[in-house]
């Protein structure tokens, strides 16, 4: 399924427009986050449905964080989602990145209870989506474990399409994809 700009824009004005919430933004990952990601890493919580399982030391975190601070190419860029207080309330990671085919996976996390399931999340996807249109990125893939039921709401709400079904460290999960459409203006 293509998603288009406008269909997106729509969408969530519409939906701004009818429910007073906080707002959300994303700002790429700095130094200076580094107690914030070592915590965040740390949680047993998350392990389940990341391809990570820790739990990790700090030097571990320190070349993580590394990885995603190189500026051109990587194999790695995150994101941090903030309130419109600036408090830093999960985070968005784009990996197996392939340059050539402007393509990648995506990973989405909101670590604290309180700001889940009020949105945060799909904004926040929106927001990446509509920098990656601009830049021109054609695709966009998440492997979701087939029992974590917020995230493919989530996806598929942003009109990600269900693909294949996979194991994925031992438990069922299903491949989405998202194809992004852009317009020359």
């Amino acid at each position: 399924m293509l998603i288009r700009k406008e269909a997106l824009d729509k969408r969530y004005l519409s939906a701004l427009a009818s429910v007073r919430m906080i707002q959300t933004s994303i700002r790429r990952l700095s130094e200076t986050d580094f107690d914030l990601i070592f915590e965040w890493e740390n949680r047993e919580e998350f392990w389940r449905v990341s391809d990570e399982n820790g739990p990790f030391d700090q030097e571990q975190i320190a070349s993580f964080m590394q990885r995603c601070l190189i500026e051109e190419g990587g194999e790695i860029k995150r994101w941090i989602i903030e309130t419109d207080t600036h408090l830093p309330i999960g985070i968005i990671d784009l990996f197996n990145i392939d340059w050539l085919l402007k393509s990648a996976d995506v990973g989405i996390m909101i670590a604290s209870e309180e700001f889940r399931g009020k949105g945060h999340a799909g904004r926040a996807l929106n927001l990446l989506i509509q920098g990656l249109l601009k830049e021109k990125w054609t695709l966009l893939r998440a492997l979701i474990h087939e029992d974590n039921e917020a995230s493919l709401k989530l996806f598929e709400s942003l009109q990600f399409s269900a693909g294949a079904r996979m194991l994925h460290r031992s438990k069922a999960a299903i491949q989405y994809v998202c194809f992004l459409s852009y317009h020359e203006k």
